[in-house]
């Protein structure tokens, strides 16, 4: 399945966003986090997400701003957010091998 950007929320920081680039439901072997490059546009990174779906992964994309060179903070705020997505999803992921709601 693939998400338009349209249809993808994308969770704003102080340091960047992140949104879901694909993220399938049922069996994957994993996830991929796509850092993208200053002033990247989704199209360039659709090629990227395409071919780490067509591999089983599902991407999360990650967009930091130009000023997280100067201030790390802004960086670290992104990165908390990912990691805190991350293990969400773990999270969820774990449950149901246990037979819990997620």
């Amino acid at each position: 399945m693939k998400f338009s950007s349209s249809l993808v929320p994308r969770m704003w920081g102080l340091g960047g966003n992140h949104y879901w680039g694909r993220k399938e439901k049922g069996e994957v072997k994993g996830i991929v986090v796509v850092f993208a490059w200053m002033s990247s546009q989704e199209k360039h990174l659709q090629n990227y997400i395409d071919l780490y779906s067509s591999l089983g992964w599902n991407s999360i994309v990650c967009q930091a701003q130009f000023l997280n060179s100067f201030f790390p903070d802004k960086a670290a705020s992104l990165a908390r957010e990912i990691v805190i997505e991350l293990i969400q999803v773990g999270a969820g992921i774990k449950n149901k091998a246990h037979g819990m709601a997620s």
